[in-house]
């Protein structure tokens, strides 16, 4: 039964570390996403004017 319990706590642990960097994934892209969003702008408004 410890055993079990050791091996549900692992993957447990698993899922949640995979869950983490996946937060840590999407965080690095918006905040790379903020970053290229006024170059963006900038670029949008001087090249693709109406």
């Amino acid at each position: 039964m410890i055993f079990l319990s050791l091996i549900v706590r692992d993957e447990l642990i698993e899922k949640y570390s995979i869950i983490k960097n996946i937060e840590k994934y999407i965080q690095n892209f918006i905040i790379i996403l903020y970053a290229f969003l006024p170059i963006g702008l900038f670029i949008y408004t001087n090249y693709f004017k109406p």
